[in-house]
């Protein structure tokens, strides 16, 4: 028990105090909420234009230009930010027009993951003396895998079941 005399806490008593301090100095975590929904059209645009202008293609040429410190950071942001978002959006828009191609998006977003994650491996120190053709070919698949993605482009943006 507390001694009332000089405010100390005996073990018990500070085994209570433990639980209490705990929820009393958690950070206040805020849940993040689904990305906001986006046309399909709209969607694949913006993946082509990661591909020829965008992150795609900034990380192709730090791939070519060796910048491996770079590489690390930018892989990391860059699959937050663009698979796990962008393209959850987009594979999200397919849904109501055609679930074989939702399915089939949301596979490839899943190897795109492990595309990044080749793309940074190879570009470690550990790594550096196989860094250029292994990030290259990394880099390759990357591309052949949004082109796999960008061949789910519906012609329209109908359900298919609407359409005659």
């Amino acid at each position: 028990m507390a001694s009332s005399d000089n405010h100390q806490l005996d073990r018990r008593s500070w085994l209570s105090f433990i639980p209490a301090a705990y929820v009393a100095f958690q950070p206040v975590v805020a849940l993040a909420a689904d990305p906001p929904p986006i046309e399909v059209h709209e969607g694949f645009a913006y993946v082509r234009q990661e591909i020829e202008s965008g992150g795609v293609a900034k990380l192709d040429s730090m791939v070519a230009a060796g910048d491996w410190e770079n590489i690390l950071e930018f892989t990391k942001l860059y699959d937050l930010s663009f698979r796990k978002v962008e393209l959850y959006r987009v594979a999200t828009a397919l849904l109501p027009i055609d679930k074989s191609k939702h399915d089939k998006a949301k596979e490839i977003r899943s190897t795109i993951t492990y595309d990044l994650i080749a793309v940074n491996k190879a570009s470690r120190p550990q790594f550096r003396e196989i860094a250029a053709p292994a990030s290259r070919q990394a880099m390759e698949t990357l591309k052949k895998d949004l082109a796999d993605f960008l061949a789910l482009e519906p012609i329209t943006g109908t359900p298919a079941s609407t359409a005659d």
